[in-house]
C-alpha cells in the first residue's frame, strides 16, 4: 500500500489527539504541588552565588584580578 505512513501518521495524531482531549477534560484534577526534585532545585539555585551577589567565604580571601584597559 502506497499510503501506508500516512494511515500510520493519522493513527498517531488520532491518538494523541484522543489523549489530550482527556487530559483537558481531567485538568481540573490534577496534582498542582510540585515534585520534590523541582523543590530541591530551587533551593540550590537560590544558594548558587550569583554575579551581583558577593563571593562566598572560600573565594573571598583571594586577591581579585586587576582591569587593566587596553
Amino acid at each position: 500500500m502506497a499510503y501506508g505512513h500516512a494511515e500510520r501518521n493519522l493513527a498517531l495524531i488520532r491518538q494523541l489527539e484522543a489523549e489530550t482531549a482527556s487530559l483537558l477534560d481531567h485538568q481540573g484534577e490534577l496534582e498542582t504541588a510540585q515534585p520534590t526534585w523541582v523543590v530541591e532545585a530551587d533551593k540550590d539555585i537560590a544558594r548558587a552565588p550569583c554575579c551581583h551577589q558577593e563571593a562566598p567565604a572560600a573565594i573571598a580571601g583571594r586577591p581579585r584580578p586587576r582591569y587593566t584597559p587596553s
